[in-house]
């Protein structure tokens, strides 16, 4: 155990399976030991571990979902041993210290790396020692839109819905309480001065190009009014003026890349419901 190092990876993609502890002990460290248990996908929580033995799983189809770690004898009078977990979703919890559960158990997330750092007791805390141990899942912008959309129907097999404080557009297809996503991306919506107009509505126009002032707008589809999805901001001589998606940014139309507002002209119906909220 290298002091304050990152042990596995932050990615989502992968999962610690095992992990080995060790302290580097000189003549004059205290008495004691570093102990440790992981909580194994599908298996459960192993036994305790000590300085040098492995914990985890030897499978690569199950991993670690959760740790804790303490210290023994005089080490545990002198020193806190403070760790985190970078879980799937999540990202980076709190600081776990002395024995509590580190991660997550019951809901299926990937623990892909842990942070160690063995403080003294009269020196400050890595962080707050809050936010450790998750067993709920995390409720995501996806989330939320999926099961919003359940409530709506369209006369089409296409949903649009649009979320604008999160600033994405979701696809769906698929017929009331039976949506599936087909895309979910980020959009440049109207700013606080000229907001996205709220509600339920039905695409309508759709066009190749418009011109508003110096800016070229393609591939835009109505949905009301002048509320439009098209693309980001173009010079009229084709090159990129304003490409930046993900804020509050538009005079009211929701704009996208460029192959995203193409993808919505080519794909979805006239008639196709869209929300916006």
């Amino acid at each position: 155990m290298v002091q304050g190092a990152t042990i596995g990876m932050t990615d989502s993609s992968v999962q610690l399976q095992n992990i080995t502890l060790n302290l580097k002990n000189n003549t004059n460290s205290p008495s004691g030991t570093i102990q440790y248990t992981t909580h194994v996908s599908k298996t459960g929580w192993t036994g305790w571990s000590t300085a040098g033995t492995s914990s985890g799983s030897d499978s690569s189809s199950y991993g670690i979902e959760a740790v804790k770690i303490q210290l023994t004898g005089d080490l545990a009078k002198y020193y806190d041993i403070y760790y985190r977990a970078y879980v799937e979703e999540y990202g980076w919890l709190g600081w776990a210290k002395n024995g509590q559960t580190a991660g997550t158990t019951g809901i299926s997330y990937r623990l892909g790396a842990l942070q160690i750092l063995l403080v003294s007791k009269d020196c400050a805390a890595p962080g707050a020692n809050t936010g450790y141990y998750m067993t709920q899942k995390k409720v995501t912008v996806s989330d939320t839109m999926h099961a919003k959309a359940m409530q709506y129907s369209s006369s089409t097999q296409y949903l649009i819905m649009v979320d604008r404080d999160a600033h994405k557009v979701g696809i769906f297809t698929g017929s009331k309480g039976q949506w599936t996503y087909v895309y979910l991306w980020d959009c440049a919506n109207g700013k606080a001065s000229t907001p996205t107009v709220g509600g339920v509505f039905t695409v309508k126009s759709k066009g190749y190009y418009f011109d508003s002032g110096s800016s070229r707008c393609y591939w835009y589809t109505q949905f009301y009014g002048n509320y439009l999805f098209h693309s980001v901001l173009y010079n009229k001589n084709g090159t990129l003026q304003d490409g930046r998606v993900g804020m509050a940014l538009s005079h009211g139309c929701v704009r996208l890349l460029i192959e995203n507002a193409k993808w919505i002209y080519d794909n979805v119906p006239y008639g196709t419901t869209v929300v916006v909220y």
